[in-house]
């Protein structure tokens, strides 16, 4: 798994493509994070993984990679807090 424990910005976009059966119109992954389909949005590598690297591979296109660190990403209603699922 490439997660870490905070949230890191690698300017990387994550995209819902649908394909749910109950999710048309978007895709809840947790408390912080909802997609709407074909939105692009900008998420911490975290994210990132979690939506590229499970099974909700095929329902989405992430952009970008590791290659280039930007700093902490602001996770969380407080910005900089801890990243990750906060599972609904």
């Amino acid at each position: 798994s490439t997660q870490s424990t905070w949230g890191e910005d690698y300017g990387q976009v994550a995209t819902y493509n649908g394909g749910i059966p109950s999710s048309t119109h978007g895709y809840t992954l947790d408390t912080q994070h909802h997609f709407t389909t074909g939105k692009p949005m900008l998420v911490c590598g975290n994210t990132a993984s979690m939506v590229q690297e499970t099974r909700l591979g095929r329902h989405f296109t992430v952009q970008g990679d590791h290659g280039v660190h930007y700093g902490l990403f602001p996770c969380g209603p407080k910005g900089g807090a801890m990243c990750g699922p906060t599972p609904t």
